[in-house]
């Protein structure tokens, strides 16, 4: 992997599921860039990191469990501070949580490691087998825990709770609907929903692909990101097998906002891959009584 660039594609991650804060903790721990997206076909494994190296769809691989995740993004990640001795004694703590760790039976093992090192398990900094243990201990409360257990936790509390804050960062944010700006608002929820469906490093195009129908017949506004957004994936080797013209693209996003969407409704796939749809009388009437009891028009945005 020396010299490789890599694209690391977090997929179907849960807050709080260990397997997520794994992989999370590792790419802030090593500075390793991670996206979060959902592809085809992994659903039914749950969390799975996918790594494709150089943008090459035949060089990649997916990792289903979280001690791999870690593992692979440390290599991926800055120059290990660890000497090879130490590395073997990572693995061999990373096994150790994986098949045998139960703090609430086989307490020994840990212990007398504590007993010696009471915040890191190897070496003088947080490891991948930190990163494992104290994942695998957060899950139990910290009252019934041994006190070296309970205190060795704390240590870490504060890089698990920005494992958790590292998700709600790369989240979409969902659209406000209380924003007045129906074309602002309407572009945040396609622009969430590709992210969605295609990750978060997915390139949108650089004009403008979000605008007003200009036949209002047809729909109040016009998402035209599907053409180049099938052209991008196809360039980088990551277009879904699913995906054989851009016209899927727009049918992919528009099952994904859905038919009952608060905000966005009546959708329809034109041309290449044009997709329009119309507000919902439930946000315009907000926003009409709204103005009838401030009695003021918002500003225009300019």
């Amino acid at each position: 992997m020396t010299g490789s660039s890599s694209n690391l594609v977090l997929v179907n991650a849960k807050e709080d599921c260990p397997d997520t804060l794994k992989a999370l903790w590792a790419s802030k721990l090593y500075n390793v860039p991670l996206t979060l997206g959902k592809k085809d076909g992994s659903t039914e494994k749950g969390v799975a990191l996918i790594c494709n190296y150089n943008n090459d769809e035949d060089d990649s691989m997916t990792l289903y469990d979280g001690n791999s995740m870690a593992q692979a993004i440390r290599l991926l990640g800055k120059a290990s501070t660890t000497t090879m001795m130490e590395d073997m004694i990572v693995e061999d703590w990373c096994e150790w949580e994986s098949t045998s760790m139960d703090v609430t039976k086989n307490n020994s093992k840990l212990l007398t490691a504590l007993e010696e090192k009471k915040d890191y398990l190897v070496g003088n900094t947080t490891t991948i087998a930190d990163i494992c243990v104290v994942v695998n201990l957060s899950s139990t409360v910290v009252s019934s825990l041994p006190a070296s257990l309970g205190g060795y936790l704390e240590t870490h509390r504060a890089a698990l709770d920005n494992a958790k804050a590292y998700h709600n960062d790369l989240s979409p944010k969902p659209a406000d609907a209380t924003d007045p700006c129906a074309i602002r608002v309407v572009k945040s929820i396609f622009e969430q929903t590709i992210k969605n469906l295609f990750g978060h490093d997915v390139q949108l195009p650089q004009k403008s692909w979000l605008v007003r129908s200009s036949v209002p017949k047809d729909g109040d506004y016009q998402c035209s990101a599907a053409m180049a957004i099938f052209a991008s994936l196809r360039k980088s080797g990551t277009l879904p097998s699913t995906m054989k013209k851009p016209q899927d693209i727009a049918h992919a996003i528009v099952a994904e906002i859905g038919d009952s969407h608060p905000i966005v409704m009546d959708f329809a796939v034109n041309g290449p891959g044009f997709v329009l749809c119309r507000l919902t009388p439930s946000y315009l009437q907000y926003h009409l009584d709204k103005f009838l009891r401030s009695g003021k028009l918002p500003k225009p945005v300019t």
